[in-house]
């Protein structure tokens, strides 16, 4: 009795030994993923004595020499017919990060093919002529001195609603010559997104590859969202419609997940929404100008039809019957009788998909900011250099909060205005 009760103890006691084990485990597996989503400390934006840019072998990542395709005479740079070392190449000096990221993408400490060296390392800040600010990392308290032969760029992504600082922005605006962002009004226009033709070595897409099968979409209309009660209205607008259509809501907003982390950006959510589900709410959390995001860019790479709500001019950006514009619609009430129509009919829900048998999707933010950097080098560097609306002395207060033509949807009303400043 005593042998068999000593054994008792010791069993339980390994148990309590081995559920204290994986329980240290489990808390560091999420400690350790939340770390790296969370990414780098924007500490290295704001102080960056304390953080050095590792060096890189240009040679062995990416070639220590680039093809000088730009006559670089416009911002002091001797024009070469042989290609460009990264001593020689104009440079693009990155003051800030991008959000939690310091290195844009892995896209800075590099030569990019249009004939410039991209850094984030400010020693360049003599040599560098062009000078990229990201506003949400700006600090006022973190300026260089500006130099008459440099070109400072605001670059921004985010919409009026969500640009904070206006004060700020009225005090240090004659500092920035361009305007970077998604507006198609701007120096530099950003989207999030692009829809190119196929190229010749791709041409075109099998349609077996693009047809899909009704009856292996069991569900109707997904939503993936973080951001509650945005300004667009858009909450009120899905708590309608999901009185007349099932809508499924992933992430802060809603009760279900995704994945085990609700990983908007991984490829693994979205290609779940699109074997799953027949339709996804691409709702913009603003309604201004312009504004749509990689909700709508990110979707399109999938047999899954976005349904849009912004205030882009989705029709000039968009392939032709690619999308359903929920403000198309008189109501969240009717927009789901159509999409009722789509999920008994197989032949017209396919037709959303005829587009990608010539065009496929090009996705710039985040994936693509060495095209962007390309493109301001280029722009201020050719043969007739951009003349930007802040060198014209334009306000950049009233173009970006005035221009923005922000608006609300509001129930039993639509949409009315809800300018920010």
């Amino acid at each position: 009795m005593n042998d068999f009760g000593s054994f008792s103890r010791a069993h339980s006691n390994n148990s309590r030994r081995i559920i204290v084990f994986f329980g240290v485990c489990l808390i560091f597996f999420i400690f350790y993923f939340t770390i790296d989503s969370l990414g780098t400390s924007p500490a290295y934006d704001y102080h960056p004595s304390r953080v050095s840019i590792p060096d890189v072998d240009y040679q062995a990542a990416n070639g220590n020499q680039v093809q000088n395709g730009v006559d670089g005479s416009h911002i002091g740079q001797k024009k070469v017919d042989r290609p460009l070392t990264i001593q020689e190449a104009p440079k693009i000096l990155i003051w800030t990060g991008l959000y939690q990221d310091p290195t844009w993408e892995h896209s800075v400490e590099k030569l990019l093919p249009c004939g410039c060296f991209v850094t984030r390392k400010r020693t360049y800040l003599n040599e560098a002529k062009i000078i990229i600010f990201h506003w949400r990392n700006l600090q006022v308290n973190d300026l260089p001195v500006k130099r008459s032969d440099q070109k400072w760029i605001w670059l921004h992504t985010e919409s009026p609603h969500h640009t904070w600082r206006s004060n700020v922005m009225s005090s240090l605006q004659s500092k920035f010559d361009c305007w970077a962002t998604y507006r198609q009004d701007s120096d530099f226009y950003i989207p999030y997104g692009v829809i190119e033709p196929r190229d010749s070595f791709n041409a075109s897409m099998d349609s077996n590859l693009i047809s899909t099968k009704l009856e292996s979409k069991p569900k109707s209309i997904a939503w993936m969202v973080s951001n509650c009660k945005a300004p667009s209205g858009r909450d009120d607008y899905v708590k309608q419609l999901s009185n007349h259509i099932a809508v499924d809501i992933y992430g802060a907003c809603g009760k279900l997940k995704c994945s085990f982390f609700s990983d908007f950006r991984s490829q693994g959510c979205w290609q779940k929404m699109a074997n799953e589900y027949k339709f996804y709410l691409s709702f913009e959390n603003s309604i201004c100008t312009d504004y749509f995001t990689e909700k709508v860019v990110n979707i399109m790479s999938y047999n899954i039809i976005p349904i849009v709500f912004g205030g882009a001019q989705y029709s000039s950006v968009l392939p032709n019957h690619s999308f359903i514009n929920a403000l198309d619609y008189k109501s969240p009430k009717e927009l789901a009788s159509y999409l009722n129509y789509l999920s008994s009919n197989e032949t017209a829900y396919n037709e959303y998909f005829d587009w990608k048998k010539s065009y496929h999707v090009k996705l710039m933010i985040p994936d693509r900011y060495d095209d962007i950097f390309c493109q301001i080098f280029t722009g201020l560097t050719g043969p007739e250099p951009k003349q930007c609306k802040g060198t014209n002395g334009e306000n950049l207060v009233k173009w970006w909060f005035g221009g923005g033509h922000c608006k609300k949807w509001r129930p039993n009303i639509g949409l009315v205005k809800h300018e920010v400043y």
